[in-house]
């Protein structure tokens, strides 16, 4: 049995036995069989500990609502009912009921905070969770005061003793419909009850606009679970522009989707794959005209929806296509080499003369990096799985390759290097490379921390941090994300992204770049919609190198008129913008560890 579990269900059972506050580290030791200093090189504290198992039980929990709230097809029936999935069920858990009424900092400044304040965080959040920069002027600002209030009564209600909790389902449940329902249907161009009633009449007659678009329709392996489906088009709102794809890459991203592992945007199936694409925008928000027209590249909302002849990106996401590059090219080069620049040329300030140490040398952001490197004069290594993988990065440029199957890359990286080391190591892997990594980083190095392919848990694992004060080197996080609107909710939840101005600044010099011939897009290969499934198998294998993107001119078609069989209601998870972000928004704030996700 993995270790790791063992001290994880020992801990639970301590904390079910004595309480989480009298739940000593020899406790654990004593019931799990391993320890201490076993356990410690497991996880760094006892808190660590306990954050752990309660991210398993939140990952349980995810799942049993889940499969609940799978009976409920209309969207104000969903949000409604995860809400109140989430109020039944954490007082019935043990560990999420000592969470929440724990004296934890999170919460005890959430107690702290002026009732206006936390009435404004609600406001803000509700925009956001619907994919909104600010709530429309022609929502009733009443039903938005009353909306913020129920939402924070129903934070604070955590905080209390079980006794305090609303008494009667019913009645929470009615009060949420009453404010809710008008409001996400004006938000999102929901139709009334009374309107649905009246289509369902003549679901038979209805024509609608469709599209083609690759599917997740739950979760599970690729091949398993991605379809080819018609849906209807996305709407494009403020601050967005909708592009018709002319090519589409495939993202380790989507394969954790598919899976439903735990990640930065979660998002529950139905949902169509795709993360950067290159098009033509066809229609753009009234804030967003200047991109009307032009060739783009882009990284779509919320990270999804970029298999599909259409699809939506904020504005603060949108970069002209390189003018050297092919749609197929220009589609595989904006995630990477934006990546790569951010991570080593801008966070780690990359020199002439230094060595890089790249992981996953052959995967699209580590081929960037690659040559990145050779082009500001760095001395690169690369490290890799197979043979192959490692000739693709020589031809790159790397001045060093390491199968990591055959030798210790970290042995190999100090003994090239004198024993001085990396003076950058961009580790796009995380996992058991870690702690290897931290052996081999040079005096007042850079160890950048930007994937997490070989790590389950996508880098929400705890790692002891001693290492690193031998190491005397610095640890830096790098996203991707360009934005010129940071709500102060997401602030709060730790996001701090980079301003728009400075995405502009990366594309320009990495356009600059291309144009010199230092750099090149690192599309490997192309395939139609029907190929995908099995390429992120193949790629979920490590199989691949480089990028794989889709393009499949047979659905590239104007949009289509298409007989409607059944009635809307059975489409709207796919139909209408924003509903599923706002119940993972809800989801995320009644569940500690949020989504279980990956």
């Amino acid at each position: 049995m993995d270790r790791e579990k063992i001290i994880l269900d020992a801990a639970k059972s301590c904390y079910l036995r004595f309480g989480v506050e009298k739940t000593a580290m020899t406790d654990i030791a004593a019931e799990s069989g391993i320890s201490r200093a076993t356990i410690y090189r497991c996880y760094a504290s006892a808190d660590d500990i306990f954050m752990a198992v309660l991210a398993r039980e939140s990952a349980e929990m995810t799942k049993d609502a889940n499969q609940h709230l799978k009976k409920f097809t209309d969207p104000r029936d969903h949000i409604v009912e995860g809400m109140m999935f989430c109020l039944d069920e954490v007082p019935r858990r043990p560990l999420h009921a000592h969470f929440f009424q724990s004296e934890s900092k999170t919460w005890a400044t959430l107690r702290a905070m002026p009732a206006d304040a936390l009435h404004q965080m609600c406001v803000e959040n509700l925009g956001a969770s619907l994919g909104l920069h600010s709530i429309p002027d022609h929502v009733d600002a009443k039903s938005l005061d009353h909306l913020a209030e129920l939402i924070m009564r129903l934070l604070m209600s955590y905080t209390m003793a079980p006794s305090h909790r609303a008494r009667n389902s019913e009645e929470m449940r009615a009060m949420l419909h009453a404010i809710l329902d008008p409001i996400v249907s004006s938000l999102v161009g929901l139709p009334t009850r009374s309107a649905l009633a009246a289509v369902r009449k003549n679901a038979n007659t209805k024509q609608d606009y469709v599209m083609k678009a690759l599917q997740v329709m739950e979760n599970g392996a690729p091949l398993d679970v991605i379809n080819i489906v018609d849906i209807p088009p996305p709407q494009v709102g403020e601050g967005q522009v909708l592009i018709k794809v002319s090519a589409g890459s495939l993202n380790f991203n989507d394969i954790d989707r598919c899976y439903g592992r735990r990640i930065s945007v979660p998002t529950p199936p139905p949902f169509t794959l795709g993360m950067d694409v290159c098009g033509i925008v066809e229609q753009t928000g009234a804030d967003a005209l200047e991109w009307l027209g032009k060739r783009v590249v882009a990284v779509t909302a919320n990270a999804t929806g970029g298999l599909a002849e259409y699809a939506i990106a904020s504005r603060d996401m949108v970069f002209d296509a390189p003018e050297n590059m092919s749609d197929a090219e220009a589609a595989a080069f904006i995630i990477p080499f934006h990546t790569a620049y951010l991570a080593v040329m801008q966070r780690a300030r990359l020199a002439a003369g230094e060595t890089l140490l790249v992981h996953a040398g052959a995967s699209s952001v580590g081929a960037a990096a690659i040559q990145l490197g050779k082009a500001h004069g760095a001395n690169v290594i690369a490290k890799v799985s197979s043979a192959d993988k490692a000739e693709y990065c020589r031809e790159l440029g790397a001045d060093l390759v390491i199968n990591h199957t055959t030798e210790s890359f970290a042995d190999v990286v100090l003994d090239h290097t004198n024993d001085e080391g990396a003076h950058v190591i961009l580790d796009l892997v995380g996992g058991s490379f870690v702690e290897p990594s931290w052996r081999c980083v040079a005096l007042e190095g850079r160890y950048i921390t930007a994937g997490f392919a070989d790590d389950a848990e996508n880098g929400f694992t705890g790692r002891p941090l001693r290492p690193t004060c031998f190491g005397n080197f610095s640890i830096i996080g790098v996203m991707l994300s360009w934005s010129d609107i940071n709500l102060p909710a997401f602030r709060r939840m730790g996001f701090n992204l980079f301003r728009r101005d400075m995405g502009d600044r990366v594309h320009n010099d990495l356009l600059r770049l291309a144009k010199q011939g230092l750099i090149k897009s690192n599309l490997q290969r192309t395939i139609d919609f029907s190929q995908a499934a099995q390429a992120l198998t193949d790629q979920e294998n490590r199989l691949t190198k480089g990028r794989t993107v889709v393009v499949d001119s047979r659905h590239r078609q104007p949009l289509r008129r298409k007989r409607r069989q059944a009635c809307w209601t059975t489409n709207f998870p796919v139909r209408i913008r924003g509903t599923h972000d706002f119940e993972r928004s809800v989801t995320d704030t009644f569940l500690p560890m949020g989504r279980h996700n990956k």
